[in-house]
């Protein structure tokens, strides 16, 4: 009985939920005394960061749509980079079975800048500064099934839909296209973290496989796996160290609006957000956060993060005399509103031939970011 209030608890969809016995003729009889909650939400929000501004987001949901634990929803984003709707119906139990059935239609949109290094920059000084802009446009839809398999955890299998749009707005390392998509993802996500918001134990490991193909309807055909670990040990009170992985292989027919992103203030330090993409990348990040003694109205950390890394468009570039180093510490608060964070790294290489020092260094960068991720 303790078990069943537990997982009447954990749907959700009650305020309180307890069993109370009652004797009938020495007889015991078990009740079960629920308050349902509003099934109707509706969140307002925003986030900001140094290189999308102030992001504005609503959530608009029905969380038992139908009585029947369906959830129906939009969600909508906007920002001067940023656009972003989203409509979306889940079932979370298919015909009662523990099967996952979820049917999306979206439109994305966002602004992409590209850098190149600075004519001022020499062998042990180097910058990166924009050289160019596009626009990324996808719109579609997606259908998935999934479920939970214990040793896989959440297993998904999904078939996306979207016509691609790349238009130009500046420089001209960018070429516009527009072209047809169509690709089956086949996912699983184990996660054992303890806290959605600074886990101090636990594992989130991804596995994920993508194919598109013409026979499906998409311009171009392509393979893609890739793979994100992340473990967060805390060997002694208020320390923790997270060691985070992250591999991705593609073919070489890639498209662009698919490819991997290396850069920004949780990727990689010293670099800025796209600073490069690529169909193969390799990124090792390791950090070690404290957890300090004294609060700034809520909850405090303190992070010092090591960053390794390359990212390539071919698989002959991903060597380890191309890696790149980046090192930034940072501090954050959790706040009621979402993460408000603010750090300052640097990356840079490791040569031989440079003539007074192993190291080429980057500039010194200043990131911030408030509110949910987006």
């Amino acid at each position: 009985a303790i078990q069943g209030i537990i997982n009447l608890k954990s749907t959700g969809l009650f305020e309180y939920a307890y069993f109370e016995v009652r004797y009938t003729q020495n007889d015991p009889n078990l009740i079960v005394k629920v308050k349902e909650k509003s099934s109707e939400l509706l969140r307002i929000g925003f986030h900001a960061d140094d290189e999308h501004g102030i992001v504005s987001t609503m959530s608009i949901r029905q969380i038992n749509f139908r009585g029947a634990w369906e959830d129906l929803g939009l969600i909508m984003r906007y920002g001067h980079r940023d656009r972003f709707v989203r409509g979306e119906y889940t079932v979370n139990r298919i015909f009662h079975s523990y099967f996952t059935f979820n049917l999306r239609g979206y439109y994305k949109s966002r602004d992409v800048f590209t850098y190149e290094y600075s004519p001022s920059s020499y062998a042990e000084r180097w910058e990166r500064i924009e050289n160019g802009k596009y626009r990324e446009d996808k719109y579609g839809g997606s259908i998935a099934f999934g479920s939970n398999f214990q040793r896989f955890g959440d297993v998904t299998a999904e078939f996306r839909w979207e016509r691609h749009h790349i238009k130009s707005l500046s420089g001209i390392q960018t070429s516009d296209d527009s072209y047809p998509f169509a690709g089956i993802r086949v996912q699983s996500i184990i996660d054992t973290e303890d806290k959605f918001t600074f886990p101090t134990k636990g594992i989130l490991l991804i596995m994920m496989f993508e194919s598109a193909s013409k026979s499906l309807g998409s311009k171009v055909g392509y393979g893609k796996i890739n793979i994100t670990y992340e473990n967060y040990i805390t060997p002694v009170p208020n320390h923790t160290v997270r060691p985070r992985l992250l591999f991705g292989f593609a073919d070489k027919t890639l498209p662009i609006a698919e490819q991997y992103s290396l850069g920004g203030f949780q990727s990689f330090y010293g670099l800025r957000e796209d600073d490069s993409r690529g169909r193969q990348i390799f990124l090792l990040n390791i950090e070690y956060r404290y957890t300090l003694p004294f609060r700034i109205l809520f909850d405090t950390y303190l992070a010092l993060r090591y960053d390794l890394g390359t990212i390539s468009l071919i698989p002959q570039e991903l060597k380890f005399k191309n890696f790149q180093h980046g090192a930034g510490i940072s501090i954050a608060i959790d706040t009621p509103v979402g993460i408000a964070a603010f750090g300052v790294g640097k990356s840079f290489y490791l040569q031989q031939n440079l003539p007074n020092s192993p190291v080429a260094v980057g500039p010194l960068l200043f990131y911030f970011t408030i509110g949910p991720q987006l």
